[in-house]
């Protein structure tokens, strides 16, 4: 009996070493995590994670798929979420496409607190900029000037 308890205990002990990891380890899925996997390749809690949607215009046009005369002369944009410390690096995604008119990001770590978007030209320049606060779990509406 004694031997069987100590069996179970270890084989329990060597499955908790098998668990997903915290928050902040790397991953490339969901499955490499205790909860969700960001789109930055980092695990993170549910209950921490920040769903944002950035939504722009371009000189207070709203661009689309069906009307991406907005977005004339940019070639793409770069959305850079920047950290609330000096400790941790921005992370950017690029090309967006302009004409999407938006973009999602779910899962996000909290410890990002603004977005950078940035519209370039097609020799890699970069034409303007909106920065915006994070608000956890909401819809931000940036404008690019032209």
């Amino acid at each position: 009996m004694c031997a069987l308890l100590l069996s179970t205990s270890l084989l329990a002990a060597c499955i908790g070493l098998t668990s997903p990891p915290d928050e902040g380890a790397s991953c490339q899925s969901p499955a490499d995590c205790q909860d969700l996997c960001s789109p930055i390749g980092e695990c993170v809690l549910r209950s921490s994670a920040n769903d944002i949607r950035i939504r722009w215009t371009v000189a207070g046009v709203e661009p689309s798929v069906n009307a991406p005369a907005p977005c004339q002369g940019i070639d793409a944009l770069e959305v850079r979420f920047e950290p609330d410390s000096l400790r941790d690096e921005s992370v950017a995604f690029f090309p967006v496409p302009c004409e999407n008119g938006s973009v999602f990001y779910p899962a996000m770590p909290p410890r990002f607190v603004q977005v950078v978007l940035t519209s370039v030209d097609s020799s890699g320049q970069a034409i303007s900029q909106a920065i915006g606060t994070v608000v956890a779990d909401a819809e931000m509406q940036l404008d690019l000037p032209r």
